[in-house]
Order: C-alpha cells, then sequence, then structure tokens
C-alpha cells in the first residue's frame, strides 16, 4: 500500500496510490491526512488498504496522480 500527501492545508490531503504509482483516490474521509493516519494505525490501515485494493481492481476510479499537487509526505512531523 502507498500514501501521499496532497498539498491542500497545513498538514497536506491524504491519498492512496496505485502500486504502478499511476492513480490516486482520495482517503481524507478516513483520516484528514497521513499524521492522523499513523496516530490511529489501528483504525485506519484496514479501511486504506481497502481503498487501496479498490483502487488496484479498478472497482474505484481515482484520478490520475498528475492531475493532484502532492507536497511532502509529513509537512509537520511531529
Amino acid at each position: 500500500m502507498k500514501l501521499a500527501s496532497g498539498r491542500q492545508g497545513r498538514d497536506g490531503t491524504l491519498f492512496v496510490v496505485s502500486r504502478d504509482g499511476s492513480r490516486v483516490a482520495a482517503a481524507h474521509d478516513i483520516a484528514p491526512h497521513l499524521q492522523a493516519a499513523l496516530d490511529d494505525w489501528e483504525r485506519s490501515e484496514p479501511q486504506l488498504r481497502r481503498r487501496f485494493e479498490a483502487l488496484q481492481t479498478g472497482a474505484l476510479s481515482g484520478q490520475a496522480i498528475t492531475e493532484v499537487e502532492l507536497g511532502a509526505p509529513l509537512p509537520r512531523a511531529y
């Protein structure tokens, strides 16, 4: 499973990235940003994994990674 941060907001916005790196799916409904996902990993990991698998199988189309402005994974790491 690959995760990325969009440049929106102070802490970024969470995305799940396809295995080949060509597509992304928003995951801010699971956790607003990567730090929040890590802080509550027991809850967020299964949901993120399901989103990743849906993106991989085509059940979720997502969007081209070139359409998203990505930033540092943890812009304000603690």
